[in-house]
């Protein structure tokens, strides 16, 4: 076969063919798996939405059947019907209040009685739990004696002793004497007198 201007036409090798059918079952394969994917992670969605209604709609029933239980007994139930509370859910609530302001530490003190006094910048003090003072420890062992001191000065004279007021002797022969004052007795000048027992 040939055209106008005499070229033959060359036919398209199979492999070609095959190349093309392929991809496009490749293609295929993996727009089903996406396809797949996204049709299985709606329904997990839609199976926790399921079991989350489910589970809203009991504690509803509950909610209500404990307020006619409570109104059975004559007082006022506490919660509100759940219809009410379903109907008021996601309101967003009133901004809170600003805080007041922090203080700042300006000093810490452990105090006699063991007790940590906190000073704050606004004049204010306040005590700190726990003790500032640990227990007494242990006593230790007893030291190594020290070196001898040196010696002290003399002391002063003291007054005169006075004569004994008597005394026993025994002479050679075995005769015991006891010698007693005499009277009038002189301590400057003292005599005695001894007699035999």
């Amino acid at each position: 076969m040939t055209t106008s201007d005499d070229k033959p036409i060359r036919p398209i090798p199979r492999w070609v063919g095959w190349i093309v059918y392929l991809v496009m079952a490749v293609s295929a394969i993996v727009g089903i798996l996406a396809v797949n994917g996204v049709v299985q992670s709606e329904h997990d969605l839609a199976q926790v939405a399921r079991e989350r209604h489910a589970t809203i709609v009991q504690l509803s029933k509950n909610n209500d059947a404990l307020r006619t239980q409570v109104q059975k007994l004559g007082q006022k139930p506490v919660a509100p019907p759940a219809a009410q509370v379903i109907a008021e859910s996601g309101k967003n609530g009133l901004n809170g209040t600003n805080g007041q302001n922090g203080r700042s530490v300006l000093s810490v003190a452990c105090e006699s009685d063991g007790t940590w006094l906190v000073a704050y910048d606004d004049g204010t003090t306040s005590t700190a739990g726990g003790s500032c003072i640990g227990q007494t420890g242990a006593t230790g062992a007893t030291g190594a004696t020290g070196a001898t001191g040196a010696s002290g000065s003399n002391g002063t004279n003291g007054t005169d002793g006075q004569p004994p007021q008597s005394w026993t002797f025994t002479d050679e022969f075995g005769i015991t004497y006891t010698c007693t004052r005499t009277d009038p007795f002189d301590a400057s000048a003292p005599t005695y007198t001894c007699a035999r027992d």
